[in-house]
């Protein structure tokens, strides 16, 4: 995703999987490069639900960057539902952790950061 400012980013790869900015801000960044600064509980960007979002049964790569300076949980990626999705976060022993649930399956993938 790409761009530096205003209140939308813009799917590179594509697939039209295009974002709403809420609340984070647009930086600075090494290079007269800019990212994104999520500096509230609030902050996201909203999605669309589109299916290439959704792995299926398929293989599937997500890839996040961050930096934090928090050791509350954070939750970096979701798109799950009570029953079926996906979500990585950032638990508070600093242990990244991604959870698939397809039905009452659910698959837990952790690290350490």
């Amino acid at each position: 995703m790409d761009t530096n400012t205003g209140n939308y980013i813009f799917d590179s790869s594509g697939n039209g999987n295009d974002g709403h900015i809420v609340g984070a801000t647009w930086v600075h960044f090494l290079g007269g490069k800019f990212r994104l600064e999520f500096n509230s509980v609030n902050d996201h960007i909203s999605l669309n639900q589109a299916d290439s979002l959704r792995p299926g049964d398929g293989d599937f790569t997500t890839k996040i960057w961050f930096k934090t300076v928090t050791d509350d949980r954070q939750i970096l990626l979701s798109m799950d539902s009570s029953t079926d999705g996906y979500y990585i976060d950032l638990g508070d022993t600093i242990e990244a952790r991604m959870v698939l649930r397809d039905g009452s399956v659910v698959d837990v993938i952790k690290g350490n950061t």
